[in-house]
Order: C-alpha cells, then structure tokens, then sequence
C-alpha cells in the first residue's frame, strides 16, 4: 500500500520513486526523441523553408499585343516604327536584334544578338536566402539553334534600372545551354553577410551559332522566382546540441 505524505496542502497519496523516475525517463526519451526528429526533418531538409514565389513582372512576355508571327524590335526608349519597350523589363542592347516574337500564339523575349540582354530588378538582395530561378526556352526558329544563351542572377545597385547598372554588376549564378534546349533551374544561397544591393535576372544570348549561318536566335518565356529561408549554420548546430544534451541526460539517470 502506498504510503500518505504531508503536502503544503493538505494529505495526499505519494507516488513510488520508481514510478516517478519511470515517468521522468518517459519524459527525457519523448522529448529527446521529439527533438531528435525534428532535427532530423530540418537536416533531411537541409534546413531549408518551404519556398515562396517572387512576383516576375510580365514573367511571360505578353503585355504588348501582337498578331500571330509578328516580331517587334526593342530598343531602350521608343522610336517611331516597329520599335517597342518590353513592359518591367529593361533590354540593354546595340542593335535591333532583339524584340517581341509572338509565335502561334504563345509570346517571346526574342534574341538573335550577343549584344542584347533582358533583365528585370525583383528587389532587395535577402541575407540566407536559397534562390531558384526557372525559365523556358527555345530556339526560334527551325535551323536556329546551337549558340549559347545564359540565364543569371545578378546582384545590381538599388532599383537598377540602367545598362550601366547592369552591365557593372556581380554575377551571383549564372548557366549557359545550348540555344534549342532548356535551361536547367539556376540556384543561388546567400550569406548570412551581403553587401546592399537588388537581385537582377538576366537573360541573353552569349555566343553566335559556330556556322557563320544560320544566326542563333533564341526564345525565353515563363520566367519564374522562388526564395527559401535558410537557417544559418550556428542555428541548427544549437538544435543539434539540444538533443544530444537531453539524451545524455536521459542516459545519466538512467545509470544513478
């Protein structure tokens, strides 16, 4: 039979000490176990925040209203003709090789230079930030391809809005493909240190086909962004520690 304790208030029953040491196990181990799963989930993760959409401004081309087939110059500020501005986006180029396509009904950024760039400001540059840019891309036309197109991510001054702002520019990421195939998602992390600055996309075309002809001449569309929150290193080596800190506990009164 259980023996009776006097309490601060009143008479109660006590509880054996191996049950309350049963119970105190119970506890360390639940909550060992919690932490230690939940910090496997974060490492399996690779600590990594569920990934949030970064608005692209006329991410597919299609503010400007084109018949099928027509293709429209661009230039840096509008001029009489065909010329034309790329609505949120800002093209650096030195020619008339860059526009407007509208093929079948789907539209396109257009290149058929290496002079040319489209690029778009997205906003501050964030500190411990996973990036993942994605865009399609194709050749233009039939016999088009085999030049080299880039897609990058490029840290600019605050509201870039200049070809000298672009063009001094760090490149943060950037991968070249083959004009004709599809570039593969760009990813960038930031530090938990950066300097101030906006993130850029960028896209162009880099290099000519190796054939003096046909021209390379490229197509981009459906530009899209996601950032992730990152934990910095020092956070998940505290969880790490935390759980290893209960179960050695657990493990020392289980041994008194």
């Amino acid at each position: 039979m259980n023996a009776l304790i006097s309490t601060s208030g009143g008479t109660g029953m006590a509880q054996p000490k191996s049950s309350a040491r049963m119970a105190g196990k119970l506890g360390l181990g639940a909550a060992a176990l919690g932490m230690a799963a939940f910090g496997a989930g974060v490492l399996a993760s690779n600590g990594v925040a569920p990934a949030t959409v970064i608005p692209v401004a006329n991410y597919n081309f299609a503010s400007v209203s084109l018949r099928t087939n027509t293709y429209q110059y661009v230039k840096t500020s509008p001029t009489p003709g065909d010329d034309t501005l790329i609505t949120n986006w800002g093209v650096a180029s030195s020619g008339y090789f860059a526009g407007l396509q509208n093929d079948s009904g789907t539209q396109y950024a257009f290149s058929a230079t290496t002079s040319a760039v489209f690029y778009q400001d997205v906003g501050p540059l964030l500190a411990n930030t996973l990036y993942t840019l994605t865009v399609s891309s194709s050749a233009a036309y039939s016999g088009s391809g085999g030049g080299t197109a880039q897609i990058a991510l490029v840290e600019t001054a605050t509201d870039s809005n200049t070809t000298t702002q672009v063009a001094t520019g760090t490149t943060l990421a950037s991968e070249n493909f083959t004009v004709g195939n599809e570039p593969a998602p760009l990813t960038y992390t930031t530090l938990a240190t950066i300097s101030p600055g906006d993130l850029t996309i960028e896209l162009s075309q880099i290099a000519d086909h190796p054939a003096s002809s046909p021209n390379s001449e490229v197509f981009f569309t459906n530009v899209g962004l996601t950032s992730s929150a990152v934990p910095e290193p020092a956070s998940l080596g505290l969880l790490a520690i935390s759980g290893l800190g209960l179960l050695l506990v657990g493990r020392k009164r289980k041994l008194a």
